[in-house]
């Protein structure tokens, strides 16, 4: 760096130079610099200062956290021109006190390092050290990944942990609710139930919204080796198992396309179209009651005979 000392001022110095072939003369400019706290006159600017080209004749300070910058104060050099507790941020030259996101203050190198291409917000660049996530669309932008945050800890990842949920709107891992060991997309929409303090759930699916109950609805039975509630015989409108021997109520159901009543059979649990002997079909409480005992057959009420029995 060539420098004039005891300068109060700087200015442009012109020099003539004859072009030694075709014996032209041309004028050349060299640009003088007053330094910042010093009586000199350079043609460049010290370390901590520099050039700005809309500025003539003085040096311009950089700004607090370059050690060394080009063109504009904010304009640091590299890495090394950052003063301490700053890193350098290839993407526009500057050196920052916090990183933007998706990259971390590298300690190592003094840099803003890229995070993951999963993770939103880092302290590192592994996906064992991020604070937040998002989708990776940078390693196969033709398959992107969508990342999750792990409840309580700094990591993201693709399935969360069983009892918790994927959550695409903030891309965290949640807890599914308390009676689902397994959920998808929501809390409450669970696709296997667990026991709770000795309450036994099980899951039902109407219209696809899953759900896990206390007590199975009409026509389903809860099945406790699976936690699911299952359909029972068509002819049972309660029951204890599919068979139609472990009906508790029956209903209606249909025979060949034709609605056909069924009756509980007195002292079983068996649904039957058609009441046995010495019983009758009573359309109010869907059982075969029993007929009198001076009745062999009845119908309608217990001492409408339609037989009696021999004495």
């Amino acid at each position: 760096m060539s420098g004039l000392n005891n300068c109060q001022s700087c200015k442009d110095v012109l020099t003539t130079v004859v072009d030694p072939d075709t014996q032209v003369s041309s004028t050349v400019v060299t640009k003088y610099y007053k330094h910042i706290g010093a009586d000199t006159c350079g043609t460049s600017c010290p370390t901590g200062q520099f050039i700005d080209s809309a500025v003539s004749f003085f040096c311009q300070p950089c700004s607090p956290e370059c050690k060394a910058c080009q063109n504009t104060a904010k304009t640091c050099l590299d890495a090394s021109s950052c003063n301490a507790g700053y890193f350098f941020f290839s993407s526009n030259n500057n050196c920052l006190a916090v990183c933007p996101d998706g990259f971390y203050a590298n300690t190592s190198t003094i840099t803003c390092t890229p995070c993951h291409p999963g993770c939103a917000l880092c302290k590192g660049g592994s996906l064992t050290q991020c604070t937040a996530c998002k989708i990776d669309d940078v390693t196969d932008p033709s398959t992107p990944v969508t990342y999750f945050k792990k409840i309580s800890v700094s990591q993201c990842t693709t399935v969360c942990d069983a009892g918790q949920y994927e959550d695409p709107t903030d891309f965290l891992c949640k807890y599914c609710h308390n009676t689902c060991s397994e959920c998808l997309d929501a809390s409450e929409n669970c696709t296997s139930c667990k026991n709770v303090s000795g309450i036994v759930y099980f899951l039902y699916n109407p219209n696809d919204e899953n759900q896990c109950v206390q007590v199975c609805p009409d026509g389903f039975y809860g099945q406790k080796s699976t936690n699911k509630c299952m359909p029972c015989d068509g002819r049972c409108k309660l029951c204890t198992g599919p068979s139609n021997d472990s009906c508790s109520e029956c209903q209606s159901a249909m025979v060949n396309s034709v609605s056909v009543s069924h009756y509980l059979v007195y002292n079983t649990k068996v649904c039957s179209d058609t009441c046995p002997d010495g019983q009758y079909a009573d359309a109010t409480t869907k059982k075969c009651l029993m007929c009198d005992s001076n009745c062999k057959t009845c119908q309608t009420s217990s001492k409408n005979c339609l037989s009696c029995n021999l004495t």
